[in-house]
């Protein structure tokens, strides 16, 4: 009985401590909205795209469309909702600015479609200031991925970005989970947002 009463306990200790995890996700750090650029598309005398810029002003980019033949990249607004946490008289700088460093993303077809692609992690950079809102840009879906998904009639994007607080600690934000529809070229013509 000792032995059963034992197990028990273990095994109830192990469901309470699995079911609070978090994964390092902070509800602190939210995706608020993906966005388009900013600027026109100015391109230098080489052809070459010059600048995009994304501003957390800017209305969401909802059921945002994708080019199957390119990356599609897009501006992540995020919202830091960590206090500033120096104190000058004590010594203590801030810690709790958001150093963004991949976006991570995985795919679900909305019409039922077998998507079998594997988890993306693509690079992006960014600082999202304690108590601030920033948007920084990154490829939630690269241009190999997109051709896959050519014949879906729209894909739910399971994205979230990873990266780690000024004291070092690694964190992530929520999981956000826009729709986007896939489109040959003619709806999408924004090299800004779908090719950097």
């Amino acid at each position: 009985m000792t032995n059963k009463m034992t197990c028990l306990l273990i095994a109830g200790a192990a469901l309470a401590a699995g079911s609070c995890s978090t994964h390092n996700q902070y509800s602190s750090l939210e995706i608020q909205k993906l966005v388009p650029p900013t600027t026109s598309e100015a391109l230098d005398a080489a052809g070459a795209q010059e600048s995009c810029a994304y501003s957390t002003a800017t209305a969401e980019y909802t059921f945002q469309t994708f080019n199957v033949t390119r990356d599609f990249y897009i501006g992540i607004v995020v919202v830091n909702e960590l206090p500033n946490n120096a104190n000058v008289a004590l010594g203590r700088l801030n810690t709790n600015d958001f150093i963004a460093e991949r976006a991570v993303t995985t795919y679900e077809s909305t019409d039922g479609t077998n998507i079998n692609i594997a988890q993306q992690v693509t690079p992006v950079q960014g600082v999202v200031p304690a108590g601030g809102t920033a948007a920084t840009a990154g490829v939630l879906i690269p241009a190999a991925q997109a051709a896959q998904l050519a014949n879906v009639t729209s894909v739910r994007l399971h994205t979230h970005l990873e990266g780690r607080l000024l004291d070092g600690s690694t964190v992530s934000t929520n999981e956000y989970m826009p729709i986007a529809l896939p489109t040959a070229s003619s709806v999408d013509t924004s090299d800004c947002v779908s090719a950097q």
